[in-house]
């Protein structure tokens, strides 16, 4: 499955191809099963690794659930990179960033409700723009008119698009044969295993 992950996805992160398990046959209960864990380096890996093995949509991550309840996006929305966000080797925001900003927005929120939704974020490095009634950096003016995201502030009137809101829930098609693979190994690799069990058994004098 890993091989088939590397294959079909772009650039897997090693968190994302570690993300197995495997539950072994017992003699009450002749029946393995291969499966993916449901918590890994503290994120669900199921949540998007199942839509793109089964088709559907994606679950809400943990970082778009911690912008949620920092009162940057709203309920329903998704983020997706923006086109001058920074990436790592793997395509994705480092993590890093990712604290910077969950940091951001935290504070801003805090901040926010002391001063009864009216303190200003123009000093700060990000800023909320596009959408009415989100807390944490919203800007009006010129801001309220660019799409729905995070942007970084550069220096002078230079803001760079590093997250972009979307209400349109991420909807996968099956991609990753996850199932077609554990099916075909198992028909493949099952005679030789039981063969050679059996062999050890029968050495044993279990005959």
């Amino acid at each position: 499955v890993p091989d088939e992950m590397r294959r079909v996805y772009d650039r897997p992160v090693p968190y994302t191809l570690n993300s197995l398990k495997v539950t072994g046959a017992t003699a009450n209960k002749l029946e393995a099963r291969v499966a993916v864990k449901n918590d890994t380096n503290g994120g669900r890996t199921e949540n998007y690794i199942v839509p793109t093995a089964f088709g559907g949509e994606r679950k809400e991550k943990a970082f778009e659930r911690s912008l949620r309840y920092a009162g940057v996006l709203k309920p329903g929305w998704r983020v997706i990179l923006g086109r001058d966000a920074d990436k790592d080797a793997y395509g994705n925001m480092p993590r890093g960033e990712m604290k910077r900003i969950l940091s951001w927005a935290e504070s801003s929120a805090k901040q926010e409700q002391a001063q009864g939704g009216k303190g200003s974020r123009r000093s700060a490095q990000y800023f909320v723009a596009g959408l009415d009634k989100v807390g944490a950096g919203r800007s009006g003016g010129a801001a309220a008119r660019l799409q729905p995201g995070i942007y970084k502030r550069m220096g002078g009137r230079k803001v760079l698009p590093v997250m972009i809101f979307t209400k349109n829930q991420p909807n996968y098609r099956k991609f990753l044969d996850f199932a077609g693979v554990v099916n075909r190994c198992a028909v493949n690799e099952f005679p030789g295993e039981f063969a050679r069990a059996m062999d050890d058994q029968l050495k044993k004098g279990w005959a």
